[in-house]
């Protein structure tokens, strides 16, 4: 099918994932990565499932489930309003999970958003900024209040 064509090619160039694991993306799975989540003074080792490019889950043992949404970027919709929308969407959740998985990373930031996730900027131990990095790749842009087309 032509419409799995551009996907692959996308996540090559971008990510260097494998087409095949795009093609075979059906609907929206999580990608699970393991990372340390630092939270105030506790470095919990934890499992991350990430939906998309800009949210995603931390499950830690002990500790129960908290959604992320990160606060400084957002990111194309899985099932946006175009193909080239949902295409960028799957290379921006790649990219988050190939930034996190195996890192060390600190959330900034309480406030919960009417989903009752919890927005917060993400930081590596190196101190890179993940928001701004997925910005600097062209996978997400800054938040700046609300949604804008990608289509």
């Amino acid at each position: 099918m032509n419409h799995v064509v551009w996907p692959c090619v996308l996540l090559t160039l971008l990510t260097a994932l494998s087409c095949s694991a795009a093609a075979g993306e059906s609907g929206n799975r999580h990608l699970k990565v393991s990372a340390i989540v630092c939270d105030g003074a506790a470095c919990l080792p934890a499992s991350l499932r990430i939906w998309d490019g800009d949210t995603f889950i931390v499950d830690r043992t002990g500790v129960a489930s908290e959604k992320i949404r990160i606060a400084n970027i957002d990111t194309p919709e899985i099932e946006g309003k175009c193909a080239s929308e949902s295409a960028a969407a799957i290379a921006a959740k790649h990219r988050l999970a190939q930034l996190v998985d195996g890192q060390s990373i600190r959330f900034h930031g309480t406030r919960l958003d009417r989903y009752s996730r919890r927005l917060a900027t993400i930081e590596l131990a190196s101190g890179q900024d993940v928001g701004a990095t997925m910005v600097g790749d062209g996978l997400a842009r800054a938040w700046e209040g609300s949604r804008k087309p990608w289509c």
